[in-house]
């Protein structure tokens, strides 16, 4: 009995240690959040003994006026305030902010598509032996079966980063069926596979196998930093990373 209460003592002081550090870590980046804005995510690097490392945050603006009210189809209100990515360098512990990108990430809610749920619900971003991946998720509450993921990969290049990956998977909700692609920047080379089976049908012929292409695209060189998603809502001259 006496070391099952020393062993329960022992738990709570390391819970109670990793609670306090969590919320001095989440004190320490919304501090780094500009005035106005708060922090709605972060993803930590790698860090060494010394408590130095690399971090990404997703900011929101705070503002009531981007709460739109609706009235149709989709929630009571939309939130379009803007999201933001902040990057961090933390040397010995003391952290700063190198970067911030403003045109990539949507918001939470879209006038033109009320249906839209969060792309970050699902999704989010993380750091991972210096790749950077961001991951959206698009799918609609009402009026569409679709849904589509997408997974941006960058790697630090000097003081940029540099997109080197894009997967993307598609597929219906009613049918179960969809599509993959996966573009390698670096070598140029992308592949496609049609007819993935995303969920097993219950009944009815056992669908057949997937079938995958690959292709040339030319090795191409995009930056975080200039990748604007409103571009991609032109298509005629939409950015060719907007293309998949």
């Amino acid at each position: 009995m006496k070391h099952a209460a020393r062993f329960a003592l022992v738990a709570l002081i390391a819970l109670s240690a990793s609670t306090s550090s969590f919320a001095s870590q989440q004190e320490e980046w919304n501090d780094m959040a500009p005035a106005g804005w708060k922090v709605i995510s972060a993803a930590e690097g790698r860090q060494t003994a010394d408590g130095s490392g690399n971090a990404v945050l997703v900011i929101e603006k705070d503002d009531p006026a981007n709460r739109i009210k609706n009235d149709g189809l989709g929630g009571p209100e939309l939130n379009t305030n803007p999201r933001h990515l902040l990057f961090v360098t933390r040397t010995r512990n003391v952290g700063r902010v190198t970067a911030r990108i403003e045109n990539f990430l949507p918001p939470e809610g879209d006038t033109d598509s009320p249906c839209l749920v969060d792309p970050l619900e699902d999704g989010g971003v993380s750091l991972a032996k210096g790749v950077l991946t961001v991951s959206l998720h698009y799918w609609l509450s009402c009026g569409s079966y679709g849904v589509t993921n997408k997974a941006y990969k960058f790697r630090k290049e000097g003081a940029r980063y540099r997109l080197i990956g894009l997967d993307v998977n598609s597929y219906s909700r009613s049918t179960g069926m969809g599509d993959e692609s996966s573009i390698n920047y670096l070598t140029g080379r992308k592949s496609v596979t049609s007819g993935v089976v995303v969920m097993e049908p219950e009944d009815g012929p056992k669908p057949a196998p997937p079938k995958i292409s690959w292709s040339r695209i030319g090795k191409q060189r995009f930056y975080l930093d200039s990748m604007d998603r409103k571009a991609c809502d032109d298509y005629e001259s939409s950015p060719n990373w907007c293309r998949e």
